[in-house]
């Protein structure tokens, strides 16, 4: 019995001389003048999250904040020396209101905060993807491919000669539906090569809305809608964030060089679809 009354006191002891070293520390480090440095600056080093934008039933995705991490920025100069403000560490902040968290709205646009855009390419025919890879090398830009769900079940290649070329992929399903027990497989085939998907439509649709939620996918729905030869609504109406939207056919391809270089000559930077929307 003495014996375990022994070892009791001395973990006892050991606890308490833990716990006092440690809040001893802690009253050292407030006192450094280090910390009291990196107190002073980081208030006006942190950003705050912008919330995403809702009106109704579509959303505007928000943007991340960031605050300096003051533990970390304390240990990493406290290495090297002295107070060293390049040295600071940062932490994002995200927004309370995230459009990822409300997938039961349309994204309409991406952040303004940004001069960039987004061009997604609606595709229903193999060949048209090799036609776009080509214009898109050749005119140095990355874009969103949309695919029927035949294109991404019966050739998966495709995927492969997509994503290594540096654009991305989002849904179309056959016709534009959405259909749960269709479309489940095509996003499950998308997600596991690049890790996100998207839905599209080209006007509210509470079925492809509801669809797409369902299985966790942002719906799209584009300001501007190309499908013949005209892009004159694009150039008199382009602003940030802005996302057009091209159904890929033989007119529609002869335009699209045009259409990028005009939006760079506007000093627009041109996005994928993941990146437009980025918080």
């Amino acid at each position: 019995m003495n014996k375990f009354f022994q070892v009791m006191g001395i973990l006892t002891l050991f606890c308490f001389s833990f716990f006092y070293t440690q809040k001893t520390s802690n009253v050292v480090k407030e006192y450094d003048l280090i910390m009291k440095q990196i107190k002073q600056v980081a208030g006006e080093k942190q950003k705050k999250a912008k919330n995403a934008t809702i009106i109704d039933n579509k959303i505007i995705p928000g943007k991340m904040g960031y605050e300096v991490n003051i533990n970390k920025s304390y240990y990493k100069m406290k290495q090297y020396g002295k107070y060293e403000e390049s040295l600071l560490v940062y932490k994002n902040k995200k927004p309370t209101i995230s459009y990822h968290d409300n997938l039961d709205k349309y994204v309409i646009k991406g952040n303004d905060d940004k001069k960039s855009v987004g061009i997604l390419f609606l595709i229903d025919d193999v060949n048209d993807v090799f036609d776009l890879l080509k214009i898109s090398k050749e005119n140095d830009t990355k874009t969103t491919f949309f695919l029927e769900r035949e294109l991404v079940e019966e050739q998966e290649n495709i995927i492969n000669e997509i994503l290594v070329t540096g654009n991305e992929i989002g849904s179309l399903d056959n016709n534009n539906h959405y259909q749960t027990k269709n479309f489940s497989w095509m996003n499950v085939l998308i997600k596991k090569r690049q890790g996100f998907n998207f839905c599209y439509t080209k006007e509210e649709n509470d079925e492809i809305l509801k669809n797409c939620q369902i299985n966790k996918n942002s719906t799209i729905l584009p300001k501007h809608y190309i499908d013949t030869f005209s892009i004159l609504k694009v150039k008199t109406n382009l602003e940030n964030g802005d996302m057009i939207a091209i159904k890929i056919n033989e007119s529609t391809k002869k335009i699209i060089p045009n259409l990028i270089n005009f939006i760079k000559g506007k000093g627009y930077e041109l996005k994928t679809l993941n990146d437009l929307l980025k918080e």
